[in-house]
């Protein structure tokens, strides 16, 4: 949902340039899980102007068979009248009933095989998102190992509290992705670093190492990658509490661009340091 949000707001996804999203898109999604009500309630918080830009198509409670000819046609009819330019299936198996094994590659090749064929017929289709759940010991998608063969990029969440995911693909290169819960935008967002120390950080050297940092940038940086360079993980939402409070004293020069805040010196940042 997250994701979607930010696809159709043109806004980079958890908060961070990294993943960078050129501009807004049209996203379908397919949910066999939440109702409409119930969606409507989880997307609303996070605000946005555009969200006409996404189109629910809620099958909680009934059938839709992406292994059959009849559901392809459905959705290529649907993904077109929209204009839809990101598909997002929520999950594999609320839309593949005619499965019966999950192992069976023959059968998990069909579902996949006919995504592609919903891509390739939508003009103005460009990527498919796919949620398929875990095995039991959380290493891998469950089932076949066409799961893994047929994406181009895989998204595996390695950790559920906070979420942390392991990226991979096609591009050769594997890194982790640490997220928190960002409750003022009520969205995820980024965070690296290593293993935190159990010492909580006092105030009086927080403060100091922000101005620090501060003053070590040659221009401005995203609130969430400020935060995440100056403290560890476990101190993120304290960090981040600390740089608002030094920007509403005027310490710190806060820029608000849509709905991302960015963190640059101010001339007071460079005074109290000539004073130090």
């Amino acid at each position: 949902m997250n994701l979607a949000h930010c696809l159709s707001e043109g806004t980079p996804f958890l908060d961070e340039d990294e993943f960078k999203i050129e501009r807004p898109y049209r996203v379908l999604v397919l949910d066999g899980e939440m109702s409409p009500a119930l969606w409507a309630a989880k997307v609303q918080p996070l605000g946005g102007a555009h969200l006409d830009r996404i189109r629910l198509l809620p099958f909680r409670g009934h059938r839709l068979d992406l292994c059959t000819d009849f559901a392809v046609e459905y959705l290529i009819k649907q993904c077109i009248d929209f204009g839809a330019e990101v598909l997002a299936v929520d999950n594999f198996s609320k839309f593949a009933h005619s499965v019966e094994n999950e192992n069976d590659s023959v059968q998990i090749n069909r579902f996949h095989h006919n995504l592609q064929v919903v891509q390739e017929r939508v003009p103005s289709m460009l990527a498919t998102i796919l949620v398929h759940h875990a095995g039991h010991g959380g290493t891998r998608a469950r089932g076949s190992s066409v799961f893994r063969d047929r994406p181009d990029v895989l998204w595996d969440m390695k950790e559920s509290d906070p979420p942390v995911f392991k990226i991979e693909g096609r591009h050769g290169r594997s890194f982790f992705v640490r997220t928190l819960w960002d409750e003022t935008t009520n969205k995820l967002t980024y965070r690296s670093g290593e293993t935190p120390s159990p010492a909580t950080e006092q105030p009086v050297e927080l403060r100091e190492k922000i101005l620090r940092h501060a003053l070590e940038l040659s221009g401005e940086e995203s609130i969430s990658k400020f935060a995440a360079a100056v403290s560890s993980n476990r101190f993120y939402r304290d960090t981040r509490a600390a740089i608002l409070a030094l920007g509403d004293e005027g310490s710190l020069k806060i820029t608000k661009r849509g709905r991302a805040s960015y963190v640059s010196a101010s001339p007071l940042t460079h005074g109290e340091e000539e004073e130090k």
